[in-house]
């Protein structure tokens, strides 16, 4: 089996997935990919705090924490298959590699709308690394 690392861009109800092998002197790219982490049958995972931005704060994590849940499942789903169809290739993923938001806490901005960006940026980055974390995949995180 060839070992491999898995590079994860948060983004927006996405992430970009760019799996590698070899070493830092001679990385060779196996897979790019999208990973989608909304669903259209799911209202609340699009834009989970855009939603609900008007409401303060503490308000708003609970009304968003369905959508949450849901990004976090989709998140898991995701990262799961692809790590799946790369041991169906003979590709086994030993680590990934999480770039996004590391602001400061949401709760400490007063525009709402900023606020809502701040926290869906955080909630891509914290989603993917807690699927890692669950797949049992040590993780590194960066900021973007």
């Amino acid at each position: 089996m060839t070992n491999a690392s898995v590079g994860l861009l948060a983004k927006t109800g996405r992430a970009v997935a760019i799996v590698v092998t070899g070493d830092a002197r001679t990385p060779a790219l196996l897979e790019r990919r999208a990973l989608v982490l909304w669903s259209n049958e799911e209202a609340s995972t699009q834009q989970p705090f855009h939603r609900v931005m008007e409401l303060p704060w503490p308000r708003a994590l609970a009304a968003a924490e369905a959508g949450v849940r849901e990004i976090e499942r989709l998140a898991l789903e995701e990262l799961r298959a692809l790590v799946s169809d790369l041991a169906a290739r003979g590709i086994g993923v030993t680590a990934a590699g999480v770039v996004g938001s590391l602001g400061k806490d949401p709760g400490s901005i007063g525009n709402p709308h900023i606020r809502a960006h701040a926290a869906e940026g955080q909630l891509y980055r914290r989603v993917l690394e807690r699927a890692a974390a669950e797949l049992g995949l040590p993780c590194a995180t960066f900021p973007a």
